[in-house]
């Protein structure tokens, strides 16, 4: 095998499998708490009185603050994978650009020539997300015979790409956008229009604006599926070579943190440092809910949304690292549930999203109306 090639598939495995890890543990840990809370709801559901109450929602408190806090840390985790996976290809893509190309590497596609071949089912069904290769789009008015040496030195991040989206199902696509107007990515099979060029994209203008990782808001695929997207881009000496970036998958990831299955939440939230909603998420039934998601421009205030109902587990999350209390009709913070059942347990946990200048705290807000705590106790 190439050396090079040896390199790539050697960091792929470095980057994949904590992704894969974070699945398997993911899963491991829903289950777990889900049992631990059912248990937690038999032992106590017999018990009367004030005394009973108490105590009740003590523990249901306290296994709502353990659900919470592991999807905080699930969230962590996969925006801390997705920043690793953009940066290693940022790295690769950096080297290949200051090496010559090697012989025999992976096939250079462009993206009309990919969905011919795409059109042939056993090209596509042995080749397509399977084998490595690249696809390229070069942009209205660039010289494709001037750029094709910079095409060639980066095919052979196709075994990379092939690598990753076989061990990362939520992996929609890799790419790297060149300032020199063009765009080398993974896996293709639908053509680019005519005039797309990578530099006018929003997630291309956003990286080179901010000059370091950044996250796109959520957006809808053409299947209609919630994907992100991270972008980082890439300098030598001080010049802008390109643009680094992935599409990630979303559907699992929401089930996963904003269902919250194990509990009989309403509400959950991200909010970020500023106290901007960026993500909400609302229960609408047995396994069914609602999402939302705003760009810092238009987010709206954790203190307005939802009539401020979240804003005091916010301010409670600023001064530390996770909790669980809970607040009467009228938004105030009671210690004695009696006092509160016309009100909602709150519960928090920080996030700490990285990026290469640091990072923020985030926080994951969720609100369960107190008659769902203490269910039939009542």
């Amino acid at each position: 095998m190439r050396l090079f090639a040896k390199l790539l598939l050697l960091a792929g495995v470095c980057a994949a499998v904590p992704l894969v890890l974070l699945g398997g543990a993911g899963y491991w840990r829903s289950q777990k708490l889900a049992l631990e809370l059912a248990g937690s709801t038999e032992r106590t559901g017999a018990v009367t009185g004030t005394a009973g109450l108490e105590a009740l929602f003590r523990e249901s408190s306290r296994f709502h603050l353990e659900v919470v806090e592991r999807r905080a840390q699930e969230l962590e985790e996969f925006f801390e994978q997705g920043r690793k996976m953009v940066g290693l290809q940022t790295a690769l893509v950096d080297r290949a650009l200051r090496t010559p190309a090697e012989a025999g590497g992976p096939p250079l596609h462009s993206d009309g020539k990919m969905a011919e071949l795409v059109k042939d089912p056993a090209f596509a069904s042995k080749t397509l997300r399977a084998e490595p290769y690249v696809v390229y789009k070069v942009a209205p008015g660039v010289d494709a015979d001037a750029v094709r040496p910079t095409l060639d030195r980066l095919a052979r991040l196709g075994d990379l790409y092939s690598f990753w989206h076989r061990e990362t199902p939520w992996l929609k696509s890799l790419y790297f956008g060149s300032a020199d107007g063009f765009l080398v990515g993974y896996p293709g099979g639908t053509p680019f229009p005519a005039s797309y060029d990578p530099r006018k994209r929003d997630w291309y203008e956003k990286a080179v604006e901010k000059g370091r990782v950044t996250w796109s808001n959520i957006y809808l695929d053409k299947d209609r599926l919630p994907v992100i997207t991270c972008a980082e881009p890439l300098f030598q000496d001080g010049k802008l070579v390109g643009v680094s970036a992935a599409d990630v998958g979303l559907e699992s990831l929401l089930d996963r943190l904003f269902t919250l299955g194990e509990l009989p939440a309403s509400d959950a939230l991200l909010v970020n440092y500023l106290g901007q909603v960026r993500i909400a998420a609302a229960v609408q039934g047995p396994g069914k809910f609602q999402w939302r998601s705003w760009g810092p421009d238009e987010a709206p205030s954790v203190r307005k949304f939802l009539d401020g109902r979240l804003a005091p587990a916010f301010d409670a999350a600023a001064g530390g690292q996770s909790g669980t209390f809970a607040v009467d009709g009228a938004g105030r913070r009671v210690s004695a549930v009696a006092s509160a059942l016309d009100g909602d347990l709150l519960s928090f946990s920080r996030v700490f999203i990285k990026t290469r200048a640091g990072g923020k705290h985030w926080y994951y807000l969720v609100r369960t109306p107190i008659q769902r705590v203490i269910g039939p106790a009542v």
